[in-house]
């Protein structure tokens, strides 16, 4: 049996690998998509397929889980040095089409000692539409091409059949396998450094420890489930639409039951499967739960397999959160974070001290092709865009990030200006987003794009007719909001779906705030006198949902801001009395 020394030697180094995996990618791959945003997630598994360690912000876990498993039923012969390729939601459970999934068994003395895997977002993988997914698809095969788990590599040698499919399928080939070989080749780093510690500490002594981390994770998890009262408690979400039918909501439900050291997530009061791309693939909605419930518990534990043992997920076939091939599947990370939502207010029934407001979610991607430019870099501009936490119980949301479970990072303007022919106007914080609270949601952004050549837009987005909920008499947050200046015009837009720009015309885009904890009138009058002089809330906001009196410089009268609140006070009394 490993000795707990030799356990933390390998939790260390694997951390570390997959750290050195994170910066390899970072720093080799070709798109805006992966240097800028980091859109991507890497994973090292037992030979059984489970993750046993997991790296800061890498959370796409059971996507690995499925993937691997898939491996392992479909191939018989898994050889050392072997790279297997798969994007397709339903048969490796990789959340949507742009995502490739990578990976390579490795062996040590003849024997099968795990994986080294990674998962990175394609700026275009094919399909219908320039970015392949967008609100406008009906069918997953019109969100690029589907490969399913296939072998790409064997004895180092390459199948060049593979890149000629692909090839024939995609708009931006040099992008795409630019960004593919860095993949592939940080998947074998990962590989490598596995294969070295399995010498250092030995085979059997490796996957002894696999073991013990996964025993650990057991139970620490039912050692905090176990302190958490039994009981059950109900929650629901609504989505704005399925993107088709525009008109009608998309109801997201969920159950959670904790009896002992266990918990059950019940997710089959969900909506059907929807004729738009709002489904998620039931791997993505367990990556979810496993998110809130680290979260919820202890962010430092991190996330392993193990966890499996104490969790029970009850899905429904057909549904939104587990639908059935060809449903579409392209906006599933918006339902992932708005799931996640639910999956923390749920919980928080149970550990009060950890609740906190909904968030922004997904503020929505961005596909703009640029025409009169050479196909490559410089035709396809991809974002991804961040939105807003929501408030907690010890402090107000985190303002214009990406949440949850995704690693994102907002491409910087002046990348955005040196590579594609546009100007970003303005990029900024939107005054009054954050949902009021004792602590107030985080604000979101603002941001403006001159077109200076003539382009089309693909955006995915959401929030744009249900805001992030406040939570303890907290307020909502703001939506999404889109709107072109064209011809000396302004329209409103879509929140998600085509646009089309000339040049000089200006695209503007808002994402939707976080959601306030607690009352308003609690927030301390200082503390809104500053948000004010930051130019986070407005004069009027700071009156309207604080109760706080001041001036554009934050300065608060005091004698008028406590004769305002006792009168927001005291009319609630008489509306509850009414």
């Amino acid at each position: 049996m490993a000795g707990a020394l030799e356990v933390e030697l390998a939790r260390s180094r694997l951390t570390a690998t997959i750290g050195e995996m994170t910066h390899l990618l970072y720093r080799s791959a070709y798109s805006t998509l992966m240097r800028e945003s980091r859109d991507c997630s890497f994973m090292l598994m037992d030979p059984n397929g489970q993750v046993v360690v997991n790296g800061p912000g890498h959370f796409h876990n059971a996507s690995y889980y499925y993937f691997t498993h898939a491996l392992l039923d479909r191939y018989g012969d898994l050889r050392d040095g072997d790279v297997y390729l798969t994007n397709h939601p339903y048969d490796a459970g990789i959340p949507h089409t742009p995502d490739l999934a990578v990976a390579m068994p490795v062996f040590s003395d003849g024997v099968l000692i795990g994986f080294s895997c990674t998962l990175a977002h394609k700026a275009d993988f094919g399909g219908a539409v320039v970015g392949s997914a967008s609100m406008e698809s009906t069918h997953l095969y019109q969100e690029g091409l589907l490969l399913p788990p296939l072998l790409a590599e064997r004895g180092g040698q390459y199948n060049p059949v593979v890149d000629q499919i692909i090839a024939a399928n995609v708009r931006n080939t040099d992008l795409f396998f630019g960004d593919m070989r860095a993949q592939i080749g940080t998947t074998r780093l990962g590989a490598d450094r596995l294969r070295r510690l399995a010498r250092q500490t030995g085979t059997q002594t490796l996957l002894e420890v696999y073991a013990e981390l996964l025993d650990q994770q057991d139970r620490l998890l039912r050692s905090h489930l176990a302190q958490w009262p039994d009981g059950r408690h109900a929650v629901e979400g609504f989505m704005d639409s399925d993107g088709i039918d525009t008109a009608t909501p998309v109801r997201l439900a969920l159950e959670v039951t904790v009896e002992g050291d266990t918990v059950t997530f019940d997710c089959t009061g969900t909506d059907d499967q929807t004729r738009g791309p709002v489904n998620m693939p039931r791997s993505y909605a367990d990556t979810g739960i496993f998110y809130a419930l680290v979260a919820m518990t202890d962010p430092r534990m991190g996330f392993n397999d193990g966890m499996r043992r104490a969790v029970r997920i009850k899905h429904r076939r057909g549904s939104v959160l587990d639908p059935v091939s060809p449903a579409p599947v392209g906006a599933a990370t918006s339902v992932h974070h708005r799931f996640i939502d639910l999956c923390m207010e749920a919980l928080s029934h149970f550990v009060p001290d950890h609740a906190a407001a909904h968030s922004g979610g997904s503020s929505g991607t961005l596909a703009i092709s640029w025409q009169g430019q050479q196909s490559g870099a410089r035709s396809l501009q991809y974002e991804v865009l961040g939105s807003a936490m929501g408030g907690m119980r010890h402090g107000d949301g985190a303002s214009g990030v990406s949440v949850y479970c995704t690693n994102l990072a907002i491409t910087p303007i002046e990348i955005i200006e040196s590579q594609f022919p546009v100007r970003i106007r303005r990029f900024e914080l939107v005054q009054d987003s954050a949902g009021a609270g004792t602590c107030r949601g985080g604000l979101s952004y603002r941001r403006e794009y001159e077109a200076l050549r003539p382009a089309g837009v693909i955006r995915r987005a959401e929030r744009g007719r249900f805001p992030a909920a406040g939570v303890r008499g907290g307020q909502p947050g703001s939506t999404t909001r889109v709107s072109l200046d064209s011809g000396g015009q302004t329209r409103q837009l879509p929140v998600a779906g085509r646009y089309e720009l000339e040049p000089g015309d200006v695209l503007r885009v808002e994402g939707p705030g976080g959601g306030g904890f607690g009352d308003p009138l609690g927030r301390p009058a200082g503390q809104v006198g500053r948000d004010v002089a930051l130019g986070h809330v407005s004069t009027a906001a700071a009156r309207r949902d604080y109760g706080v009196v001041c001036g554009p410089g934050g300065e608060v009268d005091a004698e008028a801001t406590e004769v305002l609140r006792q009168q927001a006070r005291a009319e609630r009394t008489d509306d509850a009395a009414s």
